[in-house]
C-alpha cells in the first residue's frame, strides 16, 4: 500500500508540472498582451509609432538571437528549441518537490520519468543524467536497479527525419544495380552478335572459294556437273555415229 501511494504522488506531480507549465505559459500571454494594449493605447502620435517600431524592432533580434538557444543548447530547428523550453519548465517544478534525503522515492520518480517519456531534449536528458548520477552516488540503490536514459529520440526534429529516412524506399540504390544489369546484358548482346556477324561473313567466303558442294553453292555445282555429264554423253554419241558410219561404208 505505501508503494502505491507514493507513486500515485508520483503521478500526481507530474501532473501537477504539466498543469505548472500550462499556467506560467498562459500568464506569459496574457503579459505579453497587456503590453501591447498599453503601446496601443499611447495613440497614434509619431513618437508613439516609433516607440512601436523600436519595440518591434528589438524583439525580432531577440527572436533571431535566442529563439534557437535554451539553457545553452543550440537547436537547428524552432519545434526543437519550444519542445527544450518546456521540458525547462517541468524540470524546475519537478526538482523543487524532489526530496534529496530519499533516493527509494527519487529512483520511483526517475523511473516514472523515462516510462511516461517526459525528456527527450538535451535540456531534459541532461536532468535525468543529474538525477541518476545522484542515484548511483548515493549508494542506497543497488545500481542495476537504476535504468540507462532512452535517447532513441534525442533531437525530436532530428528524429523525425532520421525516421523518415529509414523507411524511405531505397529506389535510387536499386535503379543503379539495375542499370548496371542492363549495361552488362548490353555489352553481352553486342559481343554475340559482333560474333555472328564475322561467322556469318566467313561463311560466305567459304562458300565462294570451295570446290566441293556446301549448302550455299550446291546449286552451282550439281549444275557444273550435270553439264559435264551431258558434255560427255553427246561426246561418245558422237563417237558412236562416226563408228556406224564407218560400218556401213565397209559393207
Amino acid at each position: 500500500m505505501a508503494v502505491q501511494e507514493k507513486t500515485k504522488g508520483i503521478n500526481a506531480d507530474i501532473a501537477a508540472a504539466k498543469i505548472a507549465y500550462e499556467n506560467t505559459a498562459a500568464a506569459d500571454s496574457a503579459n505579453a498582451a497587456s503590453a501591447m494594449k498599453k503601446v496601443s493605447g499611447a495613440g497614434n502620435s509619431p513618437g508613439a509609432e516609433a516607440a512601436k517600431e523600436a519595440i518591434s524592432a528589438r524583439k525580432t533580434e531577440k527572436l533571431k538571437e535566442d529563439a534557437l538557444t535554451v539553457q545553452g543548447f543550440r537547436f537547428s530547428a524552432l519545434a526543437d528549441a519550444k519542445t527544450a523550453e518546456e521540458e525547462y519548465k517541468k524540470m524546475v517544478y519537478i526538482r523543487k518537490r524532489m526530496n534529496k534525503d530519499n533516493p527509494e522515492e527519487i529512483l520511483a520518480i526517475y523511473d516514472k520519468m523515462i516510462e511516461n517519456g517526459l525528456f527527450v531534449t538535451p535540456v531534459g536528458v541532461d536532468f535525468l543524467m543529474r538525477v541518476r548520477e545522484y542515484l548511483v552516488e548515493s549508494k542506497a540503490i543497488d545500481p542495476g536497479r537504476i535504468r540507462p536514459i532512452e535517447t532513441g529520440s534525442l533531437f525530436t526534429q532530428r528524429a523525425r527525419n532520421e525516421a523518415r529516412a529509414a523507411n524511405r524506399p531505397r529506389v535510387t540504390t536499386d535503379l543503379v544495380e539495375e542499370n548496371r544489369v542492363l549495361k552488362r546484358k548490353y555489352r553481352i548482346a553486342v559481343a554475340l552478335a559482333v560474333i555472328a556477324i564475322i561467322l556469318v561473313g566467313a561463311m560466305f567466303v567459304v562458300a565462294k572459294s570451295s570446290s566441293n558442294p556446301n549448302i550455299l553453292n550446291y546449286k552451282n555445282a550439281i549444275e557444273n556437273q550435270y553439264a559435264e555429264w551431258e558434255e560427255s554423253l553427246e561426246k561418245r554419241e558422237q563417237e558412236l555415229k562416226e563408228k556406224e558410219e564407218r560400218l556401213n561404208g565397209q559393207d
